[in-house]
């Protein structure tokens, strides 16, 4: 695996690199399947596991908010307005709290985050109702710190597996991933939060210019987010191999510009790879022992995309002097200047 493979480098095809770091990626998981156990011990919690019902907690009180708004809408919406509160009140009475584990980007991987099963094949799980406000915030929160954790671990072993085969993950490096990687979630939060209003603006005045003006608009938005996402795409790799944060955005942003159209492709195709047989995974229904075989293939094929990524991450370092050249002369610097 440790064979360069930069079109650039060696005269392979994109092809030939695309499933180059793809078929690596998928061996390394093959060779060592164990880095599966994870994901699918959550899966078989989150499918014979008891569920964790909010409609005490959080039910009544929205009902009876949304009582009080319709009363105060004029009668000519108030049937729309019932239809859509009555829809999100059925998704309360059928929500499952434990989906919280995948609430953080970074979280550990799993087949039912998204989609939480309602049955088994052993009949319908045991409810638990969570009593109140408090205790549903509190739960929540503890469940979505807990899945993050368990994403940033299982995540770093595999890094360091791949990047570092000799070396092993200890408590000091994980949690300094993990605070790096809460400032990155911090830091796209408050940008979200930043250009929500003028999409929101934006939208409203399109709104009455018709259908394909808003389609347009959204399009050439996503676009535009994309542009702005693709030269971070290694960020991840890079503070999961060890670099600070600043080290790996300039180390993704040069990754990124040394083969675009080889890296657009690769995620292009491991998104499609993805979302294709996310599909596929969800025909069994959940009461049915088909659903393993859901259970297993997602995780394998999600571990084995991720491991992938970190090759392709690997051999854009080794195929990139000026990459390595720019971090030792940062590194230089910052010693430097310590001095």
């Amino acid at each position: 695996m440790d064979e360069k493979r930069n079109v650039s480098t060696t005269g392979k095809s994109l092809f030939e690199a695309l499933m180059d770091d793809l078929h690596a990626g998928f061996l390394f998981i093959s060779t060592q399947p164990f880095y599966l156990i994870l994901p699918v011990i959550i899966d078989l919690i989150v499918w014979f596991g008891p569920r964790l019902r909010v409609q005490n907690a959080l039910g009544a009180p929205l009902e009876l908010y949304f009582r009080r708004v319709l009363f105060q809408l004029p009668a000519s919406f108030r049937f729309q307005y019932a239809a859509a509160i009555r829809t999100v009140l059925d998704g309360l009475d059928s929500s499952n709290l434990i989906g919280a584990l995948s609430f953080f980007p970074g979280s550990v991987p799993f087949h039912f985050a998204g989609f939480l099963p309602g049955s088994s094949p052993i009949g319908s799980a045991a409810s638990v109702e969570v009593p109140g406000i408090g205790a549903l915030v509190g739960i929540f929160a503890a469940l979505a710190v807990l899945g993050f954790l368990l994403g940033i671990a299982f995540y770093a072993m595999i890094t360091n597996r791949i990047l570092f085969p000799s070396e092993r993950l200890t408590f000091r490096a994980f949690w300094t991933i993990a605070a790096r990687f809460t400032l990155i979630i911090l830091v796209g939060i408050l940008a979200l939060a930043v250009f929500a209003f003028p999409l929101s603006f934006a939208l409203v005045l399109l709104f009455p210019l018709g259908e394909i003006a808003l389609a347009i608009f959204i399009l050439a938005a996503a676009l535009g987010l994309i542009l702005i996402i693709f030269p971070f795409l290694f960020v991840p790799a890079g503070i999961l191999a060890g670099l600070s944060i600043r080290e790996a955005i300039l180390a993704s942003r040069n990754l990124a510009a040394n083969d675009v159209i080889g890296n657009v492709n690769f995620f292009v195709v491991s998104f499609v790879i993805s979302l294709g047989l996310r599909n596929i995974w969800q025909i069994p229904a959940a009461d049915s022992w088909m659903t393993l075989v859901s259970i297993l293939g997602s995780a394998f094929i999600t571990v084995s995309l991720f491991a992938a990524y970190l090759v392709r991450f690997r051999t854009q370092l080794h195929n990139t002097r000026k990459v390595s050249q720019f971090l030792a002369r940062f590194t230089t610097e910052e010693d430097t200047n310590g001095k």
